[in-house]
């Protein structure tokens, strides 16, 4: 896969900001906040363009990063959410679409009947 600067890019950078730079003089959980809203459109513009496996790769990307000790403390100090990054009810939305090749549907609902119950038990 091709990779490219995405908003989900500089949520893990600005995780690593806030988490190991003095935020005096930075506004890292402001840019973070705003990262992780745009995550959420640019996933769900992804979803809808039918670019299934890169919407998805940036998923995983999100999921990872929340499962990470280090970031699971930063959320519950600075109470955001990285998985609310995710657009999962675009993606269920998607996932019924019959207009969909079935192979794409296939991996939106593994997505949602698998792989997110995984990553919210996390």
């Amino acid at each position: 896969m091709v990779q490219f600067l995405s908003p989900v890019s500089l949520v893990l950078s600005k995780l690593h900001a806030l988490r190991h730079f003095d935020q005096e003089q930075r506004q890292d959980e402001l840019h973070l906040r705003v990262c992780l809203k745009a995550c959420l459109e640019f996933i769900a513009q992804l979803v809808r363009q039918q670019a299934v496996r890169a919407a998805l790769w940036n998923c995983e990307r999100l999921i990872e990063a929340h499962q990470r000790k280090p970031n699971a403390r930063l959320a519950a100090q600075y109470d955001f959410s990285i998985l609310a990054a995710v657009p999962i009810d675009r993606i269920r939305e998607a996932s019924n679409d019959p207009a969909l090749d079935p192979g794409v549907r296939g991996r939106l609902v593994n997505f949602c009947d698998l792989r997110w119950p995984q990553a919210m038990k996390s």
